[in-house]
């Protein structure tokens, strides 16, 4: 990345959230195919339409088009035609169907399906919650898988295999954010990381 959409990177972080920075974050430095950043404020919105021209990523605007979640959707992706998943879709995703944002923002099918199948009867978070205890509690997983997990932007499945695999996930993610601060002789995907987690991340630190 060069040193002015690497200042640009920079200055949109900062006027993001800490999860849609590091969602963001994580499409730049190749780890994901896309990002959608939810209703982002007026200047971010800005700058976001100007750092994906630059760097040659793809975008769309949805706004909410019935009662559903949020105003305003910016999607980002890497290729083109990855948008196209969002054509002709309908939900509670700024108009769009669950499945469809999920299947652009590559998810793995059976996440999306377990968020599909219960996010109407209320947060799906708790299950997982209590299924990553568990697996925490019988030492399947350690405090860092556990903590890795949370990178995702995802729900995993309450199961064994889905948090498992998320980790996986999440430690790849570290290792590419890892390469971008290097490659690019920056700390600004580490203070991203920071700022999600809440402590300074030591990437050599063992699963």
């Amino acid at each position: 990345m060069d040193e002015e959409n690497l200042e640009d990177l920079k200055r949109l972080v900062s006027l993001l959230s800490d999860r849609q920075a590091l969602d963001l974050l994580l499409v730049v430095t190749g780890s994901r195919p896309a990002c959608l950043i939810m209703d982002p404020e007026n200047e971010a919105k800005q700058e976001l339409v100007e750092f994906c021209d630059s760097c040659s990523l793809y975008y769309k605007m949805e706004e909410e088009r019935s009662q559903g979640l949020g105003k305003e959707g910016f999607f980002v992706a890497v290729e083109e035609k990855r948008l196209e998943e969002l054509e002709n879709s309908e939900g509670r995703f700024y108009g769009l169907s669950d499945r469809h944002v999920g299947n652009f923002l590559g998810f793995p099918d059976e996440d999306i399906a377990y968020f599909h199948e219960n996010v109407r009867e209320g947060p799906v978070e708790q299950e997982t919650r209590e299924k990553k205890a568990e697996l925490l509690s019988n030492g399947e997983i350690s405090d860092r898988q556990a903590e890795i997990s949370e990178i995702v932007s995802y729900v995993p499945k309450p199961s064994a295999k889905c948090i498992k695999r998320a980790s996986r996930r999440g430690m790849s993610y570290l290792e590419d954010v890892k390469n971008f601060d290097s490659e690019n002789d920056t700390e600004v995907g580490s203070q991203v990381l920071e700022d999600f987690l809440g402590r300074p991340v030591n990437f050599s630190e063992s699963e």
